[in-house]
């Protein structure tokens, strides 16, 4: 996990949100999505969260893993990118006889995303795009353990590859008194490429 409090970096994001049609607020979380190599199934893009005084970025997850999109039979889900505003809570992810139960951002309204249908990794022809619907269970958690790969961990959720990360991006989010939270997805290019960089290198 990288943390920078520097003013510049935090002004830098506030201009990526409005580049991108997003509403600054006292918490702001996201992804940075590497669309590149979907189908090695691995760590590859940048879930980030901040406040006006202080950013953290984490590798996660912004897509489905090789096997929620091999076993669905719908077409697994893909998050489109935007700000997608309003649409998460604080709440319980996994049912109470999960050993990977833990406290998350539930979705509790509409997110618009594409369904793999061809099974590719890539928007294309085939694929729905769904733009209005009753929450899908589009949810914001966190792995358990140190996983490797994406694994059964993403069927369309946005994830958190480490545990202890996503708790100090949760407390956050606490710590800003906002009952519900919007979350800004891009696409990784230039100007959010010294995000992405700062976890995984130039």
């Amino acid at each position: 996990m990288i943390t920078t409090t520097k003013p510049e970096d935090i002004e830098l994001l506030k201009d990526c949100y409005h580049m991108n049609g997003g509403k600054w607020q006292r918490f702001n979380f996201g992804g940075i999505r590497n669309d590149r190599n979907q189908d090695k199934d691995g760590f590859n893009d940048v879930i980030f969260g901040s406040t006006n005084e202080i950013m953290i970025l984490m590798q996660g997850t912004t897509d489905p893993g090789k096997r929620g999109t091999e076993k669905s039979v719908k077409g697994v889900c893909h998050m489109i990118e935007g700000f997608h505003a309003n649409a998460w809570a604080l709440g319980w992810h996994g049912g109470k006889d999960k050993a990977w139960r833990h406290e998350a951002f539930i979705q509790v309204a509409s997110v618009q995303y594409w369904r793999d249908k061809d099974k590719d990794f890539e928007i294309s022809g085939k694929d729905a795009i769904i733009y209005d619907e009753p929450a899908s269970g589009i949810n914001i958690h966190s792995t358990m353990g140190d996983p490797s790969e994406v694994g059964p961990w993403s069927i369309g959720c946005q994830v958190v590859r480490h545990m202890e990360e996503f708790a100090k991006l949760r407390e956050l989010a606490k710590k800003s008194g906002i009952p519900l939270f919007s979350y800004m997805l891009m696409t990784l290019k230039r100007e959010n490429k010294y995000f992405y960089d700062m976890v995984f290198g130039a």
